[in-house]
C-alpha cells in the first residue's frame, strides 16, 4: 500500500457524473480513496470503496485486488483545480466551488 501525499488534498472534492451518480474523494486510513454513491445503497457498502494507488502527474490507478487497474485521471484546470476527472470511461465533474 501507498500512504498517502498530502498534497494530494487537491483531488479531494465531491464529483457527479452524466448520470447523477455522486463519487467522493477522500482520504480513508492513510489512502486516497473514491467512494461512490448509488441509489438504491450497495448491500456491502465496503464494495463502493475504491482505492486509488499513484501512477503519474495527476494519475492513479484502481487498486484491483492487490493490482493495479484502470486509470483514473484528474484533469487540472489552469487555476490549479480539477476541471474534471476521466474514471475509467466515465467523466466526473467537481460538485460545488
Amino acid at each position: 500500500a501507498v500512504p498517502a501525499d498530502p498534497a494530494w488534498s487537491i483531488y479531494a472534492g465531491r464529483y457527479v457524473d452524466p448520470d447523477s451518480a455522486i463519487t467522493d474523494v477522500v482520504f480513508r486510513g492513510g489512502k486516497l480513496v473514491m467512494i461512490g454513491f448509488s441509489f438504491p445503497p450497495e448491500e456491502n457498502p465496503a464494495g463502493a470503496i475504491t482505492e486509488l494507488i499513484p501512477a503519474g502527474l495527476h494519475t492513479f490507478r484502481i487498486n484491483d485486488g492487490g493490482t493495479p487497474g484502470e486509470f483514473v485521471v484528474f484533469e487540472m484546470g489552469t487555476d490549479g483545480k480539477v476541471k474534471r476527472v476521466k474514471a475509467t470511461e466515465n467523466y466526473l465533474v467537481p460538485v460545488g466551488p
